[in-house]
């Protein structure tokens, strides 16, 4: 399943959390979607979805493995670290509200592409020093079909 926040490659356009929730919401109100087992949902860029592009970067500064003057993870993978922290239960908790009822659970992300930057030159990001702090990255969010679906809203 894939959500596009736009449907020209030059508009840019970003998607609220509660926008995000409607739209799973609506999909899943459609039954010829029900018709289709969905391994994953692609979100394309995380910098359309400025609510998790800042959870993104809060969290990477608060990790002892971000050098944030280096812009730099102290591991070996930053996509796994990026990834860690995108699946999180605090975040999967977020994204899975939409899915109540869906008979899906979100397991997990996985993450590609993962772009650094300055913070203080991310508007969105409320963050007023020029600490690097990862911002944007591709993400697929993992589902799992649970034996029993219930009804959807």
């Amino acid at each position: 399943m894939r959500i596009r926040s736009h449907e020209n490659a030059f508009i840019s356009c970003t998607v609220s959390r509660d926008k995000f929730n409607v739209l799973i919401i609506t999909a899943f109100t459609n039954p010829e979607i029900n018709k289709t087992d969905f391994k994953s949902l692609f979100i394309g860029r995380l910098i359309e979805y400025p609510w998790l592009s800042r959870y993104l970067a809060m969290q990477s500064l608060q990790h002892d493995d971000w050098d944030s003057g280096k812009g730099l993870y102290k591991g070996a993978n930053i996509n796994a670290f990026v990834a860690g922290i995108l699946s999180s239960p605090e975040l999967l908790g977020q994204i899975q509200e939409p899915f109540a009822g869906t008979g899906y659970t979100v397991s997990r992300a996985t993450v590609e592409k993962v772009l650094i930057g300055k913070a203080n030159e991310i508007e969105w990001l409320e963050i007023n020093t020029a600490v690097l702090v990862p911002y944007d990255v591709m993400v697929h969010f993992i589902l799992e079909k649970s034996d029993i679906a219930t009804d959807h809203r």
